[in-house]
């Protein structure tokens, strides 16, 4: 988000989650992704309590969709060292 207004970037990351859930189903690998991504903003901002539920759910779909062992999953992990 490069410096600008937190709350509007957190709004937006929002708005494309609801979307996406509503299009493609909350089970779905890029509804996991922008829950990953709003994790990451949430690490990125302190708010690790936030961050770390938002990545168990992604983890939680990836490995529904993929099995236990999964590149998602491990990009999960790594993300995870964070919180």
């Amino acid at each position: 988000y490069n410096g600008g207004d937190k709350k509007e970037v957190e709004n937006l990351m929002n708005q494309a989650l609801k979307i996406s859930g509503e299009i493609l189903g909350e089970n779905h690998p890029h509804y996991a992704g922008i829950l990953n991504n709003l994790g990451l903003f949430h690490i990125e901002n302190g708010d690790l309590d936030e961050a770390d539920q938002l990545l168990d759910r992604a983890n939680a779909i990836y490995i529904k969709k993929f099995g236990e062992s999964n590149i998602h999953s491990a990009e999960i992990f790594f993300s995870k060292g964070s919180v």
